[in-house]
């Protein structure tokens, strides 16, 4: 029952996906769509913008402050609202100095955020164009693979075809029938497993691309030139990720952000300066009184204290945190050199001629089955072999492709371009 509802649900896939226009796009025209149009790097994008405002919005002043005070009733003249020449009003405008530096620690913290925003951002696009390339690949070894599977489906299916008739007829044994439908079932299981893959495959492209449409990957056939094993030096590569990537940037700048926010808080702790002016009609030691105002609070019990020690503290998590990453970061670079050697190395060991021997091969034997000129086991045999060894070069040289990437990913920079 397993089987038959996963063989139903490709079935659809397959349906939904003829139902659907076709887009073909080289690993380029891929990448200028995904620019243009996913909306993961188009909300990163007005993160920054709205950072930006806020840097704006920190250098602005508080507002001065206006008040006003009007007679409401005047018990000697019997008079409400007596607020003429002869009445009584006070007019007051204040405005606020800040002193300590706020002013100038909230502008840097904003600029801080900003800056944080944009590594943000930046490693959001890092990240995506890695899996933008890995399914790109991945997509295009599986249809190769897919193509294999669908041609030796049809193949076995016009033996089985054939030896049915002549097992009808007596002429072959029903036990040879029932060994070849059972390699069809294995290959055709296998081919199932693999559109799920593609199906994956097709899902990830499809939302980072903006598109609903079938991604047919193009690439030219010498595209792997461009990924070959050069002379990499560990050391540098860690030394090249510490200053490219922006993930790495960015808990530097959380560092300073959090630096600056305790300068902050000491200077919130130092009271601000109020200046204004009053004009008072008749309510002081004589008319149209105009005076001067200054005001500040005493720092006697609350000088910001636990707003300084919060920040000290979180200051310190912050430098944990950026040695946590430095260090984070150097694994993830050894980790992606060493997997690209070695994926590198076992792909050296492939002889280069050894698919296209193998295709003719593969038809020979066929051919001689066909012929009765070789047993039922020994073609299954090398049916099985052959169908295996397509599969597993095809997946060896889409792990190499993707290891090149995670390194270009990991040291935060393209080594190998396409």
């Amino acid at each position: 029952m397993k089987t038959l509802v996963l063989v139903a649900s490709v079935v659809c896939i397959s349906v939904f996906a003829q139902a659907q226009d076709t887009l073909k796009v080289n690993l380029a025209d891929a990448e200028s769509r995904f620019l243009k149009n996913n909306l993961l790097l188009l909300a990163g994008q007005y993160n920054v913008d709205a950072q930006q405002a806020l840097i704006a919005q920190a250098r602005l002043w508080e507002n001065p402050r206006f008040s006003a005070e009007l007679n409401a009733y005047n018990a000697d003249a019997n008079r409400a609202f007596d607020v003429g020449k002869n009445g009584q009003k006070i007019f007051a405008l204040e405005q606020v100095f800040y002193i300590g530096g706020k002013k100038k620690y909230e502008v840097d913290l904003a600029k801080q955020n900003k800056q944080i925003a944009q590594y943000e951002f930046q490693d959001l696009l890092r990240n995506l164009k890695f899996q933008l390339r890995k399914n790109f690949y991945s997509l295009h070894y599986d249809r190769i693979t897919l193509g294999i599977y669908n041609n030796q489906l049809q193949l076995l299916q016009n033996i089985i075809g054939a030896y049915e008739e002549q097992s009808q007829k007596g002429n072959i044994s029903l036990k040879e029938v029932l060994r070849l439908k059972a390699i069809y079932y294995q290959l055709n299981n296998e081919k199932t497993d693999l559109l799920l893959s593609i199906s994956d495959a097709q899902g990830v492209l499809q939302t980072l691309l903006g598109t609903g449409e079938i991604i047919q990957p193009v690439v030219e056939s010498n595209f792997t030139n461009n990924y070959k094993e050069k002379a990499l030096n560990l050391q540098q590569l860690v030394a090249d990720a510490l200053a490219n990537r922006p993930d790495f940037q960015r808990t530097k700048t959380e560092l300073q952000s959090a630096e600056t926010n305790v300068r902050l808080q000491k200077s919130l702790g130092v009271p601000d300066l109020t200046l204004g002016g009053v004009y008072d009609q008749q309510g002081s030691a004589f008319r149209n009184y105009v005076g001067l105002t200054m005001g500040m609070n005493l720092p006697l019990w609350n000088v910001n204290q636990g707003n300084i020690k919060a920040a000290k503290l979180n200051l310190k998590a912050v430098e944990a945190l950026q040695q946590n990453s430095e260090r984070t970061l150097e694994v993830e670079v050894k980790t992606a050199y060493e997997k690209a050697l070695r994926i590198e190395e076992e792909y050296q060991t492939i002889d280069k001629t050894y698919s296209a021997e193998f295709e003719l091969l593969n038809k020979g034997v066929i051919e001689n089955f066909q012929k009765r000129n070789i047993t039922l086991l020994e073609f299954t045999d090398f049916f099985e072999s052959y169908n295996q060894s397509q599969s597993e070069l095809n997946k060896l040289r889409k792990t190499r492709i993707a290891a090149y990437e995670e390194l270009n990913a990991a040291v935060g920079k393209e080594i190998f371009n396409p």
